[in-house]
């Protein structure tokens, strides 16, 4: 076990905590003692009064009162510009005096900002713009507002004496209704005279906005006339309606005058003044009447018939007119033998202008020629007439124009195709005459007869003849297309028989149309055959050459031929090569059958020397086997001296063959 040793630090601090318990254990047992004693004495409580916004309290504020005890008056005081509303509990009595306390409790006074109503009100003859009734706040101040008067009316004042039509309330206190007064507008129209008359009526009028004034006349006085208001109105008596102004006018006056004027009708003119304005009892000036060209002057209007005028005396407005009237011409037409006028054959046409319509119509068997002034139409409206005129229609015994006509292109006419026949003559024969393997059909008025003699003609007429085919003609065109079509299809061997059977069609234009297929064919053959000879050997030659004989094309037919002697040049060098390396005649022929077909003469003689060569070589060796006796007989000898196309060659050999028979 282990000694316990406290030292003084120690000591001293388990005292300072006794003695702390010890006062804690004091201080609660004594105040449980007082609350104790508390039990049975009065209760106290607290009582608040507090104002809210706007407001203050009078009185005291905050109480201690004894349950069951009441507190001291106090009163709830507003701020200027404001009212006191309610406590918080309700009550509306600003003075207060709480009884029968029974608790603490705090009282708030409650206030609110004081208002005021401001009313604008229009009387009669205009209204208010703006907000006519305002609520505005203590102090505060209104919207701005206006008095405005209606159309006619004016604003005077407002009720409270201003006279500023728009207006705002300022620091606003109290409470107000303003009206606004207008008056009706009102004008004055004064009416005065000029000099030279006078005015009727009241000349002194007050009138109301849009009412009407009264009747005033202005009267002229004597030797003048009203000439207008100086306002611009030309009625002498006036009743100023709708008055919206005030208005000064003045009657205007002037010296009577008249008015003259002259005007001309139709078919002159006027020389002078038209319009004259004369005074009172005065003279116009000379006006005279011109008449235009083609018319003459009847008369004024007033009947005076006087071309120059000149009025005296004037005293009254007048108007008068030239009268005038067209000079006329008298047109007559007139028909010669052999025809009738249709229209009016006697005219009276004014100057300048036109006639009507005269048809010149000739009899039957007749025809129009000219009227007797030259003019060709028989038909005529003369026009601008200035002189009398008289014609007369001449006619002739009527021609006709009669034509012949061929339909198609398989015929022909002989005679006359286009004839002028006079009337009730006969026309010159035609007669129809169809191309080989074509026949006459009919006329196209259905006569059958090829030969056609009009006689009688009274109207011009057109006679067309139509032709057909015969038909031997389309049979041989039938067989000539089958033959060409199998010659197209076939080879040379058909040829022939196309060509043939080519000579039966009459046709021309079909037969060459045919003939062009022949030449197609060919040519179309003669291209294979020309390419096969070019790749091929002496033995192609002859198809190329008889495809290249048939055809028509003379240039084709050339380009062909070029090629063939091209490619015959190349071959008969290689034959005449081969013929001379082999020395034999079976090449010989080849080579001689190549150089035969060459056209060029200097390369043709050439290869023939050559092809002579070689026959000379080959000679030469049978001439030697002859001469041994081996194989070579004379006969088959000089059969090759006679293939030498070289006749001093030939000479030579047979000079040896005699040499060596007669020795």
């Amino acid at each position: 076990m282990r000694n316990l040793f406290i030292t003084s630090a120690k000591k001293n601090l388990i005292v300072r905590i006794f003695a702390a318990l010890m006062l804690s254990l004091f201080i609660t047992g004594a105040t449980a003692a007082v609350s104790h004693t508390s039990a049975y004495a009065a209760t106290k409580y607290t009582v608040k009064y507090v104002a809210g916004k706007g407001g203050s309290i009078k009185g005291d504020t905050s109480q201690s009162v004894t349950s069951g005890g009441s507190t001291s008056s106090v009163t709830a005081v507003p701020s200027k510009g404001y009212d006191f509303v309610e406590w918080s509990d309700g009550s509306t009595k600003a003075t207060r005096t709480d009884k029968k306390v029974t608790k603490s409790v705090t009282y708030t006074a409650t206030f609110e900002l004081q208002t005021f109503d401001i009313k604008y009100v229009a009387g009669t003859g205009g209204t208010i713009k703006g907000k006519s009734s305002q609520v505005i706040d203590y102090g505060k101040d209104g919207a701005t507002v206006t008095a405005t008067p209606n159309e006619g009316y004016r604003f005077v004042k407002w009720s409270d004496g201003s006279t500023k039509a728009a207006r705002s309330e300022t620091n606003v206190k109290d409470s107000d209704t303003i009206t606004a007064t207008f008056e009706a507008l009102s004008y004055t129209i004064k009416y005065s005279a000029g000099a030279g008359g006078t005015v009727k009526g009241n000349l002194n009028q007050s009138v109301r906005y849009k009412n009407d004034g009264s009747l005033v006349t202005a009267t002229p006085n004597a030797g003048y006339r009203f000439v207008r208001w100086s306002d611009g109105s030309t009625k002498a008596a006036r009743t100023d309606l709708d008055v919206t102004e005030s208005a000064d006018v003045k009657a205007i006056f002037e010296v009577a005058t008249f008015t003259l004027k002259y005007s001309a009708g139709a078919g002159g003119t006027l020389k002078g003044a038209a319009s004259q304005t004369i005074s009172y009892n005065n003279d116009g000036t000379q006006v005279t009447a011109v008449a235009s060209i083609g018319y003459r002057f009847v008369k004024w209007s007033d009947n005076l018939t006087t071309v120059a005028r000149t009025d005296k005396d004037v005293k009254a407005n007048f108007t008068v007119s030239a009268v005038f009237e067209q000079i006329t011409f008298t047109a007559k037409y007139a028909a010669g033998n052999g025809g009738t006028l249709k229209g009016f054959a006697s005219q009276t046409i004014g100057y300048g202008q036109d006639g009507t319509l005269v048809t010149a119509v000739p009899n039957v068997g007749y025809r129009f020629v000219k009227w007797s002034d030259n003019s060709t139409n028989a038909s005529r409206t003369d026009l601008d007439v200035k002189a009398n005129l008289s014609v007369t229609a001449t006619f002739e015994l009527a021609t006709y124009k009669v034509v012949f006509q061929v339909v198609g292109t398989h015929g022909e006419l002989r005679g006359k195709a286009s004839q002028v026949v006079a009337h009730g003559a006969n026309a010159s024969t035609v007669t129809a005459v169809a191309d080989p393997g074509y026949e006459f059909v009919k006329w196209s008025d259905n006569v059958t007869t090829a030969a056609r003699t009009l006689t009688a003609v009274k109207a011009a007429v057109t006679l067309q003849a139509t032709f057909q085919m015969t038909a031997a003609e389309k049979k041989a065109q039938t067989a000539a297309l089958a033959a060409v079509v199998a010659y197209e299809k076939g080879t040379f061997a058909q040829y022939q028989a196309a060509f043939d059977l080519l000579d039966d069609v009459k046709d021309v234009d079909y037969a060459d149309a045919l003939q062009a297929r022949i030449d197609a064919a060919s040519a179309k053959y003669a291209e294979s055959a020309v390419v096969a000879f070019e790749k091929g050997t002496i033995d192609n030659l002859k198809t190329a050459t008889d495809f290249i004989s048939v055809i028509t094309d003379l240039d084709l037919q050339g380009e062909f031929q070029a090629r063939v002697q091209a490619r015959l040049s190349v071959l008969a060098v290689e034959l005449v090569t081969t013929f001379t390396d082999t020395l034999d005649l079976a090449d010989f022929e080849s080579a001689k059958l190549a150089i035969d077909q060459i056209t060029v003469a200097y390369i043709h003689d050439g290869l023939l020397i050559e092809l002579d060569g070689a026959l000379t070589t080959l000679l030469n060796q049978m001439y030697q086997e002859l001469v041994s006796q081996q194989s070579t007989d004379v006969v088959s000898f000089l059969a090759v001296v006679d293939l030498l196309s070289d006749v001093d060659s030939q000479d030579m050999f047979y000079k040896m063959v005699y040499a060596y028979l007669m020795p």
